[in-house]
């Protein structure tokens, strides 16, 4: 007598599995049926390899159970059909016994088991077991996999806002501390020096709110693209970076028609100009270069693609390793200027435009070529 200790437990799981059950006999269906439902609520009834694969490639399936000779298209070369598109899905073969020669043929396109007819209960039983138990560990594999994706991207969004956040608390920062030099010296603080101060903390204030909202919704579908005018976004950022482009006298000068438009999240495209003139800015203090410090911006457009040029003349990335500046986690700055996320999500988000960014030396700096669909 076969005896299954969590037999109740497999049954639970399974009745929430999807089953094609592909068997060009009436009768022996019938019967087939009666077996499968002990297990299975959702089963899908196909009566040869043709409909069967129509089934397949219309609905999800968890286990596909069929019989080998069938009219039309037979069970094997349905099977070998389905492989092409799903490597990993469960498969059984329910046989006669004068068809143990294709068994071979089974092996090599990875079916799960084999059930004889006529099929005996505690075999099938003993069967759907190994194979339910199968798909069962498949399926926490998987969500086990789906968990630490989620959990990486949620490392990765940390990380991006931790960078997002140093250049406004740094700004941030400042206002005490210049107002405080000028107390120390004898400076009378006028209206004028408390408005400006009291501008760069709520415009640094709703960047640092702005960035927790965008990395909320970055790996959410595009709901809230719209068209958006390159120059508008330009002028905000350089305007949110005013402070620090003066500290750093870093100078930019930006080249494009005003009514170039694109359709994306306007938030996702000043994060990539940020990150650029952010990435610029560091390079500046590695290379510790003072004066003639600049970018160009140049915003053009063809047919088919809005181009993105942004040049610098800050020293340019080793040929050895330029192909990796994407990467995550990957800088060439000091530990405590670079965490290498910066160009890494100006490439995500590039590429959820279906864009692509180009990097290539230049005299003294690097260029940054963006291309962006209409």
């Amino acid at each position: 007598m076969l005896k299954i200790d969590n037999l109740n437990e497999i049954i639970e799981f399974s009745k929430s599995l999807n089953v094609l059950y592909v068997e060009d006999n009436e009768e022996t269906s019938i019967q087939g049926l009666k077996l499968l439902k002990n297990f299975f609520d959702n089963i899908t009834l196909a009566y040869n390899g043709l409909e069967g694969l129509k089934e397949f490639e219309e609905n999800r399936f968890d286990l596909i159970l069929s019989d080998i000779n069938m009219p039309k298209l037979d069970g094997l070369s349905m099977i070998e059909k389905i492989r092409e598109k799903d490597r990993n899905i469960s498969c059984l073969i329910v046989s006669a016994h004068d068809e143990t020669l294709h068994f071979t043929q089974a092996i090599k396109l990875g079916v799960n088991g084999f059930l004889l007819k006529p099929i005996q209960y505690e075999l099938f039983i003993e069967t759907m077991v190994k194979v339910i138990t199968s798909i069962q560990v498949t399926k926490a594999l998987k969500d086990i996999e789906e968990k630490n994706k989620k959990l990486s991207v949620l490392a990765q969004m940390m990380d991006s806002i931790a960078h997002q956040w140093k250049q406004p608390l740094s700004l941030i920062a400042m206002v005490p501390t210049n107002l405080e030099a000028k107390i120390q010296n004898g400076i009378e603080i006028t209206n004028e020096d408390i408005t400006y101060s009291n501008t760069i903390i709520k415009n640094q204030t709703n960047h640092l709110i702005e960035t927790v909202n965008d990395f909320r919704t970055f790996f959410h579908p595009r709901d809230d693209e719209k068209i958006v005018i390159v120059k508008d976004v330009i002028t905000s950022v350089l305007s949110l970076m005013h402070v620090i482009l003066v500290k750093e006298n870093i100078n930019i000068e930006t080249t494009y028609p005003k009514d170039i438009k694109i359709n994306m999240i306007p938030s996702e495209l000043k994060h990539i100009f940020i990150n650029l003139i952010n990435n610029t800015k560091d390079a500046f203090l590695g290379i510790k270069r003072k004066q003639n410090k600049n970018i160009n911006i140049d915003i053009s457009e063809n047919e088919n693609e809005v181009i993105l040029d942004y040049k610098d003349n800050a020293g340019g990335i080793a040929l050895n390793i330029i192909d990796n500046i994407f990467d995550l986690d990957f800088t060439t700055k000091e530990e405590y200027l670079g965490t290498g996320t910066g160009l890494y999500l100006v490439k995500q988000i590039v590429e959820k435009y279906d864009g692509i960014i180009e990097a290539k030396n230049i005299n003294e700096g690097i260029n940054f070529t963006i291309y962006f669909n209409k």
